[in-house]
């Protein structure tokens, strides 16, 4: 009985599945990072040691350092604010009105969007902050 020498076979590493699987993770984060972008208006927030998280009734009326209004992402004027909030405020009267302004905007602006808003039936208003650095 005469047995035949095996030749080793060398492993191999299938790399067509390795790129597909790659590939398809890339395209995973890349949809998925999409998803996670910031409103589009950037403002600037004054810092504070307290913050207050805010509701999904809230109505936000934002001030670019521009001078640009939002209310609730919506770009507005100073002139149609009021009429913005008035009927937001007729759908949710209990809702907060909350103020991001710049921390580069001018304080009169911002004592005039709250008096708007407050003219307009608003109960509670807020000014929005970021949270002050606590490393020395």
């Amino acid at each position: 009985m005469q047995f035949r020498a095996r030749q080793p076979t060398s492993p191999s590493v299938n790399v067509i599945s390795l790129i597909d699987v790659v590939l398809m993770l890339l395209i995973f984060f890349m949809l998925s990072t999409t998803f996670v972008a910031q409103p589009g208006i950037t403002v600037n927030l004054p810092k504070a040691e307290s913050q207050a998280s805010t509701g999904s009734q809230d109505i936000i009326v934002a001030v670019t350092a521009g001078g640009d209004l939002y209310v609730n992402e919506q770009r507005v004027t100073l002139e149609t604010l009021a009429e913005h909030l008035r009927r937001l405020l007729a759908e949710k009267p209990a809702s907060v009105v909350i103020v991001k302004a710049d921390e580069t905007i001018r304080h009169g602006l911002v004592v005039t969007i709250m008096d708007v808003a407050k003219q307009r039936g608003a109960q509670r208003l807020a000014i929005a902050t970021r949270p002050r650095d606590t490393a020395p």
